[in-house]
């Protein structure tokens, strides 16, 4: 079960290097320029008296990023008072004036649009928005390619105004409770985002049929595979939270050609297949860091369901990749302290995980830090549009 795949580092299809691009280079490179040209500013332009250039759009947009850099201290006007610039009584760092009246600025505002697909005659809350997500999807996947472990999780799109905001959410246990959740793939290498897919929850249309591998995988399974479907047959190995704890979902990633380790929870019961208490019974009087498995088959497939003693509870991870050895590279792990201090060496599942688990939530810091860009930029439908401006601008 040890992973032998895809070993080359993460990178960028042709030429481009990020080294010495500059920011803009950066925007154009991760952003999908060609729905740009040939969706919003073509649509924008049949609602305004005057057209919209490529330029003119860039420079629209980076107002509006300079605007949500500041973090809401001021209104839109202030950025174009016609006062000289006072500490007290006019605190607003920049005037744009010279670039864009506010008159212009605020025509362009009110008509944007985001697809050039009809409206369909079904209800459908997300109509507007599909399109330039599935052009996000497409560039990305068109211009990186991540490196061998990738980090699937949940991330939060900052909206407040649940009444703009399609599907929008209250989720308690996020930093950033309100707005759209979606789920994002990072690669845990470099921190680059570079898939996303919209929770919709009950808002998705019936019409629009079931998604993609769900029929065979379930709605787990399915999201997995749909989001990952551009690694199929890589050898990579996907880092899941217990959000994603379905035997048969990391099973179907093996049978196309991925390796994961999902993180194992017990929630009101222990998931499908999974002898929880079995296994914890098997730890009883372990030591501290001892690590045993069990091993099973699911539609021909061998998985493992990896454990770990802990001081108050057995960890536990379903994988169908790695073993339970350590080499050089595995962190050291201590538990408590002082004279009933106990130091082991990680194994490579649980060093995986400890290593890479933290990829999508240390990429939403950088997007949600205030001040923060997604949520300052103030458009409609929703953060989706200032998401797919901060992933395209976020990097380590």
């Amino acid at each position: 079960m040890n992973n032998r795949g895809w070993t080359k580092p993460p990178g960028f299809f042709g030429d481009f290097d990020i080294r010495t691009a500059t920011w803009l280079q950066i925007f154009c490179f991760f952003f999908p320029m060609a729905w740009l040209e040939n969706v919003l500013i073509p649509k924008t332009n049949l609602n305004l008296k005057r057209d919209i250039s490529l330029g003119e759009m860039i420079r629209y947009i980076g107002l509006r990023m300079r605007i949500a850099s500041v973090g809401g201290a001021f209104s839109t006007e202030d950025y174009w008072t016609t006062q000289e610039f006072d500490g007290e009584e006019n605190a607003c760092p920049y005037n744009f004036r010279e670039y864009m009246s506010k008159t212009r600025f605020d025509n362009i505002t009110s008509a944007l649009t985001f697809t050039d697909v009809p409206k369909p005659a079904f209800i459908d809350r997300f109509w507007e928005v599909r399109q330039m997500i599935d052009e996000w999807n497409k560039n990305m996947a068109a211009v990186f390619y991540a490196g061998w472990v990738v980090c699937l999780d949940e991330s939060m799109s900052i909206w407040h105004n649940r009444w703009t905001c399609p599907g929008w959410v209250f989720c308690p246990r996020k930093p950033h409770p309100f707005g759209n959740e979606y789920h994002t793939a990072c690669c845990a290498l470099c921190g680059i985002l570079f898939v996303i897919e919209l929770v919709q929850g009950k808002d998705y249309p019936a019409e629009l049929g079931t998604p993609e591998f769900e029929s065979e995988y379930g709605k787990t399974g399915g999201l997995l595979l749909r989001m990952l479907k551009s690694m199929f047959s890589s050898g990579r190995y996907i880092v899941l939270d217990s959000g994603f704890c379905v035997l048969k979902a990391i099973v179907g990633l093996f049978r196309r050609g991925l390796f994961s380790g999902a993180l194992i929870k017990k929630r009101r019961y222990w998931p499908t297949l999974v002898p929880g208490d079995a296994i914890d019974r098997k730890f009883d009087g372990k030591a501290v860091g001892e690590v045993d498995a069990v091993s099973g088959i699911l539609d021909n497939v061998d998985y493992k369901l990896f454990g770990m003693k802990e001081p108050d509870y057995v960890m536990k991870i379903m994988a169908t990749g790695g073993v339970l050895q350590s080499d050089d590279s595995c962190k050291t792990a201590q538990r408590g302290n002082g004279a009933t201090a106990t130091s082991f060496q990680y194994t490579k599942p649980f060093d995986w995980h400890f290593r890479y688990r933290h990829a999508v939530d240390d990429h939403n810091n950088l997007r949600h830090a205030v001040p923060s860009l997604e949520g300052g930029l103030g458009l409609p439908r929703g953060g989706l549009f200032g998401s797919s401006l901060s992933c395209s601008l976020s990097r380590r």
